[in-house]
């Protein structure tokens, strides 16, 4: 790139073209990169870049070759700043029209204006400098899919409440709920009976907290009022009503 820069008697958007050229090249001075790329690298349209390449041709600061073999695309080679006799002749290149078109001479031809032929490809013997891949590149950084964890299943004592009331408590109340009646099969089955009481009786559903006093108070809402078949009168202590109605305490005995 640098001979470029000191030998080049180009200007302007062919100057950019032949850097752009000179950017792709190896060692050697050979670049074979598409007409579309080069395009987009100098921010013109693929007819004017063609146009372009035609242009440096006939300066004798490029030459193009055909495929030989190595490469499956036409190779531009960067003559600028190379010194032989005749740069276009040493390339292969003879001008032979006023409007300065080059024709092949042992096997050199200008680039051809569908960029389908001048897409660059990777050759056997040399592979192009960025081959393509049909390989997406592995999700790296911001680009890799987040995976959310599940979500943990409700505590029993919230699934309980579910079963009986017919809804889930607000979310907020899980763990205070878990840790208020614990897993324990006995207790859950207090928690039921209290859930059911207290909606037989016909009070709101999501007042948790009252259920919560019941329950603390080993108490069923309305159990004070029920007479199981008559085994127990309303003059009956709540004890007595309670074994009557069929209530346990914590560890599965008749209250």
């Amino acid at each position: 790139m640098t001979a470029v820069w000191e030998h080049s008697k180009q200007k302007g958007s062919a100057l950019l073209l032949l850097l752009a050229l000179a950017d792709f090249a190896n060692d050697d001075g050979e670049a074979w990169p598409a007409v579309a790329t080069l395009a987009t690298k100098i921010r013109m349209s693929e007819r004017y870049t063609q146009m372009l390449i035609g242009e440096l041709v006939k300066a004798g600061e490029i030459a193009v070759r055909p495929p030989d073999g190595r490469y499956a695309s036409n190779v531009y080679v960067v003559l600028a700043g190379v010194k032989p006799a005749s740069p276009m002749k040493a390339a292969g290149v003879k001008p032979v029209s006023s409007r300065g078109e080059a024709r092949l001479t042992g096997g050199v031809k200008p680039a051809s204006p569908d960029p389908s032929f001048n897409h660059q490809e990777p050759s056997e013997g040399r592979p192009a400098k960025n081959p393509p891949s049909d390989t997406p590149p592995a999700p790296t950084g911001k680009n890799k899919p987040v995976t959310k964890p599940k979500a943990a299943p409700p505590p029993p004592a919230v699934e309980t409440f579910r079963a009986f009331a017919g809804l889930y408590p607000e979310k907020v109340l899980w763990q205070s709920m878990a840790d208020a009646i614990g897993e324990k099969p006995a207790d859950l089955a207090f928690w039921g009976q209290v859930v059911t009481g207290w909606i037989a009786k016909g009070w709101k559903k999501t007042n948790v907290g009252g259920m919560f006093e019941f329950y603390q108070r080993r108490e069923v809402p309305g159990a004070a009022e029920y007479v199981p078949n008559g085994k127990a009168g309303a003059g009956a202590s709540l004890a007595a009503q309670y074994r009557a109605a069929g209530y346990t305490d914590a560890n599965g005995n008749p209250v």
